[in-house]
């Protein structure tokens, strides 16, 4: 009886957090015209969304869709630490479940590294491009590592402080502009 309540207690608390998280899903455009299998990118988009619901809930990453492109954005949060480009072992098994999820989907992978406007000081890293860069590299390995990904199929790219989500002018902002971004591409069968 008492490890029966203790599941359903555990249930609920796991449905909260994808209710919660579900907020936080992007949706893709329902009225397409350009011969794309809306319901299919959806099934497509729902795995990768319930596949990284945990992670989303927490603030380790987002998820977004630009241009029919998905973005996981990788934010600084425990995934680096601050000036370099070694991603944080507890942090890996994030990266290998992207790297699960990506696999299964065609089309090119991006992966770019952003920072923010704070001019860099270290003696490994002359810039903020080069780190940029440097953070995109090392998640680039993982993936390829933890995963069957082709090598090919993966594009690296450092933007340094180009491309910023937030003002600079504040912490919060300068913390969420540095991150890096895995992008797919959501609609492979579009046409033209």
């Amino acid at each position: 009886m008492q490890q029966r309540s203790a599941e359903q207690a555990a249930h609920q608390v796991v449905e909260r957090r994808a209710q919660d998280a579900a907020a936080e899903r992007p949706t893709p455009v329902a009225d397409r015209s350009d011969g794309v299998d809306v319901q299919e990118m959806e099934r497509r988009l729902d795995e990768v969304f319930q596949a990284l619901v945990d992670e989303i809930r927490v603030g380790l990453i987002d998820l977004d869709l630009e241009d029919g492109r998905l973005i996981i954005r990788i934010r600084e949060r425990g995934s680096f630490p601050s000036g370099s480009a070694d991603l944080e072992p507890l942090f890996v098994p994030v990266v290998e479940r992207i790297g699960a999820i990506l696999e299964r989907l065609n089309g090119e992978i991006a992966v770019t590294g952003h920072t923010d406007s704070v001019p860099l000081r270290s003696r490994r890293y002359r810039s903020n491009w080069e780190l940029s860069a440097a953070r995109a590299v090392s998640v680039a390995h993982e993936l390829l590592a933890a995963s069957a990904i082709a090598p090919g199929r993966v594009v690296v790219m450092g933007r340094s402080d180009t491309q910023p989500l937030a003002d600079n002018e504040s912490a919060a902002g300068r913390a969420r502009n540095r991150r890096v971004e895995i992008a797919i591409d959501m609609y492979p069968g579009k046409t033209g």
